[in-house]
């Protein structure tokens, strides 16, 4: 019966953070997402949407820390393979546009 209680309580927490997610409600998501990976830390659906939410509040150390951890878990998964690109390639371009400006003032 726990177990079960269980699987329906990670589901509904992965729903919940994809909800908030789509709401553009990134603090809440990565709360969500946490509260499912407290019950199994392996959850790669829980970890692939706090990446996500992480990657739009560009906070890019801690979402490759997160992808990484889903492609651990599941190294084959396309969707997570796609988001951990995502992630770099957003943090590279910010960085490109820092220097860019930081390059305008010292010029």
């Amino acid at each position: 019966m726990m177990d079960k209680l269980n699987v329906v309580k990670k589901q509904c927490h992965i729903n919940a953070a994809i909800c908030k997610f789509k709401l553009k409600d990134y603090k809440a998501t990565v709360s969500i997402a946490d509260q499912a990976l407290g019950l199994d830390d392996k959850l790669t659906k829980a970890l692939y949407w706090k990446a996500k939410a992480l990657r739009q509040q560009q906070e890019f150390d801690l979402a490759l820390e997160t992808i990484k951890k889903a492609m651990k878990v599941e190294p084959g998964n396309g969707d997570v393979k796609s988001e951990y690109q995502e992630i770099v390639n957003a943090r590279d371009k910010l960085r490109d546009a820092e220097r860019k400006k930081y390059a305008k003032l010292f010029s």
